[in-house]
């Protein structure tokens, strides 16, 4: 079967693009031919994502590095990610796709997020009623859909054959929205197994130990726990991020750099949710200050998977940087990404 996946294929966030690899590839393994639709021209900007002034200092500082940044990324996408021939601007050219595919997968990530609007999209508004339509572990990123946009939210699942959600906040906001209740599912990065992506990491680049830190946001919170924990360890600190308290900022990673930061760390620090995932799959020693409006994505994981203690939040005592065991969270998990593949492969049939 033809499928075609929608995504945030165009933009330079690391995780999205990792997650838009691995559902292709995990949907092109069950044997169908799979293409991510390329309908935005790629963000090309070296200063996609800042994190404050320090952050947008240090950018200047090495902007030779984030343009290199932009020129790896850019080869992430035309070696991993199997983009349609051409790009689709507008609804009336996404039209045509229904002459080349037989189903569309919407997903993962945060598609659905509303805080700036709509994206009929995502809701696959461009598919024909007759085409097949599967939403794949989406996300709202938020645990409640602002008044004006309920109505295009309840529409927008309607559209749908098949959904699964990936936090249990989103299954419980669906469920608000439409009195149904979707399967969930995990994010596409746990649909490779962890030797997959250890073969697509390269070799270890840091002789030093260190602790990474990847945050959403930065806040006293975090850089005070980085603060305790690097003089706990005696670690240095490496972020993608500038902040006080970092000794090396990386600025032209690409996503397989990403993963291999997280790989080989000592400790990763941060609310991304993408550096939760990775620290899972790579059975990582992990602390996460969830983020104050999307932070619900990483504590449902967490709470799923019976690790909310390492989540760091205020007033939380004696935080400790001491490694856990993985064991009873990897048979959940494991059930989980059992459960995911099934609700992809019996609705791909």
């Amino acid at each position: 079967m033809k499928i075609a996946t929608i995504t945030f294929g165009y933009s330079q966030n690391l995780g999205a693009l990792l997650q838009a690899y691995a559902l292709s590839e995990y949907i092109a393994s069950l044997g169908h031919e799979c293409k991510i639709i390329k309908f935005r021209e790629f963000d090309q900007r070296p200063f996609e994502t800042i994190k404050g002034i320090p952050d947008a200092l240090s950018d200047i500082v090495f902007y030779g590095d984030c343009k290199r940044k932009m020129k790896k990324i850019n080869a992430y996408r035309n070696n991993f990610l199997p983009f349609t021939d051409k790009c689709y601007p507008s609804a009336a050219d996404m039209d045509e796709l229904n002459e080349q595919f037989d189903c569309f997968v919407a997903g993962s990530d945060q598609i659905w997020n509303v805080h700036k609007g709509i994206f009929d999209e995502f809701f696959l508004s461009f598919v024909n009623k007759e085409k097949k339509k599967i939403a794949y572990a989406a996300s709202f990123g938020l645990t409640k859909i602002p008044e004006e946009y309920v109505d295009g939210v309840k529409d927008g699942l309607a559209r749908f054959d098949a959904i699964s959600i990936r936090e249990a906040s989103g299954v419980q906001l669906a469920y608000e929205l439409t009195g149904n209740t979707y399967p969930q599912t995990v994010d596409p990065v746990f649909l490779k197994p962890r030797n997959d992506w250890e073969e697509l990491c390269k070799e270890r680049k840091v002789k030093d130990k260190y602790i990474f830190v990847y945050p959403t946001q930065i806040t006293p919170l975090l850089k005070e726990t980085v603060k305790k924990a690097k003089k706990e360890l005696g670690c240095k600190v490496y972020s993608l991020f500038y902040f006080v308290g970092v000794d090396k900022v990386v600025k032209d990673a690409d996503p397989l750099d990403f993963v291999n930061y997280i790989r080989y760390a000592d400790l990763v620090i941060g609310s991304s949710f993408h550096a939760t995932a990775f620290s899972l799959i790579f059975e990582k020693n992990l602390r996460v200050i969830p983020h104050s409006s999307t932070g619900s994505r990483v504590v449902d994981l967490l709470s799923e998977l019976g690790l909310k203690e390492v989540c760091v939040v205020e007033n939380s005592e004696n935080v400790e940087f001491n490694p856990f065991s993985y064991t009873n969270a990897n048979l959940e998990l494991n059930d989980i990404v059992n459960d995911s593949k099934r609700f992809l492969t019996q609705n791909l049939k």
